[in-house]
């Protein structure tokens, strides 16, 4: 951006604006560059606009302020070039046009409450917090690969209280450098810390894994020799009842029909023993068909 403060467009706006609100002597050049920050990021970031604007929707780039001065110097740049979509925006308005995609969160919720309490709450980002900044980021950018830093880690230095006070005394970049990197370093062992902790934890975890399969695997042989068990235990008693019924049909019943048979006939041909041959066998079949007929139909 430091380009910016020197191009015509920039500083005609500032002039237009010096012209339009007619600040006093005194505080001329004070009020000149306080306008030349906001004209300058006003162009940085209308550069990385599509023109003309697409939509609210297309535009990634915005300057969210509750600076009304800059709302209303954006306000008339858009009459005076017919934009319809502003630049500059209150944080309420910028989360009540997101609030129609942004999913309803508790988080949200508090985002959304908070825009309306900006305008009535002081200002705690001045311009020494803002030139504090730079400087972090600054010493940040001399890192070869600042691009692997996390957001996280870099949102941590850039709100240390402890990096900001002592950046207040330092002397040069190198001390700047030195002073961002012991954060880095500190931050670097916490995170080494974190991650032999979260190891650890997952060796545990998968020593536990490893354990409760081998407790699995043991009911499993355990179940299955049952399984086995009692199949065999009942191959045993289907032979057993097959045994059985194969002596109980075709070795005893026969025997004993035969026993009852042989009695019963002895017995008939004693009381019997006057009457004819055939009137005898003729009398002993009867009596003996319904026995038989039982036993081969069971």
């Amino acid at each position: 951006m430091a380009g910016y403060s020197t191009r015509q467009d920039v500083i005609d706006d500032i002039m237009w604006q010096i012209d339009y609100e007619k600040p006093k002597p005194e505080v001329l050049d004070r009020r000149y560059r306080a306008l030349e920050h906001d004209r300058v990021l006003w162009h940085f970031v209308h550069d990385k606009r599509s023109t003309p604007p697409e939509s609210m929707l297309g535009e990634s780039y915005w300057i969210v302020t509750i600076d009304y001065n800059s709302i209303g110097f954006d306000a008339r740049k858009r009459r005076r070039s017919s934009f319809e979509i502003p630049l500059c925006v209150d944080p309420a308005t910028l989360i009540q046009v997101m609030q129609f995609w942004e999913p309803r969160t508790t988080e949200f919720e508090e985002a959304l409450i908070g825009t309306f309490r900006l305008p009535f709450q002081p200002q705690e980002f001045t311009a020494e917090s803002e030139r504090t900044t730079l400087r972090i980021l600054t010493a940040i950018a001399r890192y070869e690969n600042v691009g692997d830093l996390s957001i996280e880690t870099i949102a941590h230095v850039l709100t240390n209280d402890v990096v900001r006070q002592k950046l207040l005394t330092a002397e040069s970049a190198d001390e700047e450098f030195k002073v961002v990197n012991e954060v880095f370093i500190a931050e670097e062992i916490k995170i080494r810390e974190t991650l032999s902790t979260t190891q650890q934890e997952s060796e545990s975890l998968k020593t536990t894994v490893i354990e409760r399969e081998e407790q699995v695997k043991e009911l499993q042989e355990q179940v299955s020799s049952l399984e086995t068990g009692l199949e065999q235990s009942k191959a045993t008693q289907l032979a057993d009842k097959a045994t059985r019924q194969f002596w109980g049909y075709w070795v005893i019943g026969p025997l004993v029909g035969i026993v009852i048979t042989v009695a019963v006939v002895g017995a008939i041909l004693r009381l019997f023993a006057s009457l004819p041959h055939w009137q005898i066998g003729g009398l002993v079949g009867a009596l003996l068909t319904f026995p038989w007929m039982e036993f081969v139909l069971r």
